[in-house]
């Protein structure tokens, strides 16, 4: 069993509070869950309505999938939601 977790740090634009924040938040965390079939969720940031810590974890038989699968939602995420990708760590664990 191979398990790879991506934390990835988006800035938000056009975020004044945090309730913009968490409309945008949202969305992507259940659309991106719904079109990958991932666990992802908010993991940092909590209090900062421009910024965002998005954790994707995927479970697989083969590296080369699960690295591809992860890569392919965070470029699904840059490219579908009002955000900027501003860092991105991928691990194998």
């Amino acid at each position: 069993m191979i398990v790879g977790a991506t934390e990835v740090v988006l800035r938000i634009a056009g975020a004044r509070t945090l309730k913009d924040k968490r409309s945008v938040v949202s969305s992507l965390v259940a659309r991106t869950r719904a079109r990958f079939q991932l666990a992802v969720a908010e993991v940092g940031d909590l209090d900062r309505p421009q910024d965002a810590r998005i954790g994707l974890a995927a479970v697989g038989n083969e590296w080369r999938h699960v690295e591809t699968t992860l890569n392919a939602a965070v470029r699904y995420i840059g490219g579908n939601f009002p955000v900027e990708i501003v860092d991105v760590q991928t691990e194998r664990l």
